[in-house]
């Protein structure tokens, strides 16, 4: 099985694939564990554990991968990288696969609180499409969709710079672009 066929297998909740990293998960006494990203570059996981020997348990990982794949990520030419906190992985998401994206739009994503607890993450967003009203509601579902993807603990992501009503500036779109294009009342 290649690297993408894995990920999906983890994700997808392969019944063998999630017992063995349960195994893995009870030998280690972590409380979590699970597959962030896996290319051919690198490989990232989550771990949660009060004790852990983060070498060992990279070591087991990189054996689990090989076992289940045939992929030796084991070389220089790939890292692993075992992140052991929520700020980390969520940085790590938000500068790999949006970040750029929302820069190279003019747009910045902040990120302003995360409570792993509760699985919310409060971000702060504005510049990119700024004279549309739905813009922060759009960057919000992407950056929701793509965190809830790749970290499991991830239930909800609010924008502080949400309007309070929504459907106002969205009315108030539709009546600019009726008198733009001459289909006003007056």
């Amino acid at each position: 099985m290649n690297f993408e066929e894995f990920f999906t297998a983890l994700k997808g909740e392969n019944q063998e694939l999630a017992g063995k990293l349960d195994k893995l998960r009870q030998d280690f006494e972590l409380e979590k564990l699970y597959l962030i990203c896996i290319n051919e570059t690198e490989v990232v996981w989550g771990v949660r554990a009060v004790d852990a020997d983060y070498e060992k348990v990279a070591a087991k990982l990189l054996d689990f991968i090989q076992e289940n794949t045939g992929l030796n990520y084991d070389t220089e030419m790939t890292r692993l990288v075992v992140f052991g906190n929520e700020m980390a992985e969520v940085d790590y998401v938000l500068n790999k696969e949006l970040i750029p994206y929302i820069e190279s739009h003019e747009g910045k994503l902040e990120i302003l609180s995360i409570n792993e607890n509760t699985g919310e993450i409060v971000v702060s967003l504005s510049g990119t499409c700024g004279t549309c009203p739905s813009a922060i509601f759009t960057m919000k579902a992407g950056v929701e969709r793509t965190l809830k993807n790749l970290l499991p603990w991830v239930k909800k992501v609010r924008s502080a710079d949400e309007p309070k009503d929504p459907e106002f500036g969205i009315q108030q779109v539709l009546e600019e672009t009726d008198k733009e294009q001459g289909g006003g009342n007056g």
